[in-house]
């Protein structure tokens, strides 16, 4: 019998600084798992950016992301690179 479990080691790394007091912001988000068991496969995910203040609560970002896998879905490709705008609201 064929088991369906697995297990992961995730690292995980949130990096925020500030460029112009509160209102400009660089950031970076990583994501690395790896299947230590089970799929063997191996993901990386980040998101590098700026986050401008726009008022007390609207803040406008521009972002980079890049995604990998080792072993995707069938069809696939392993990586993608995204360029994001966004608005956002901060409560």
């Amino acid at each position: 019998m064929e088991s369906d479990d697995s297990s992961i080691a995730t690292w995980t790394l949130r990096y925020r600084d500030k460029l112009l007091g509160e209102d400009l912001q660089l950031f970076h988000n990583q994501t690395i798992t790896h299947n230590l068991s089970g799929r063997d496969n191996t993901s990386y995910k980040t998101s590098t950016g700026l986050r401008l203040k726009v008022t007390d609560i609207l803040y406008a970002n521009v972002s980079l992301d890049y995604d990998y896998e080792t072993d995707p879905a069938d069809l696939a490709e392993n990586d993608d690179t995204t360029l994001v705008f966004g608005l956002g609201a901060q409560f």
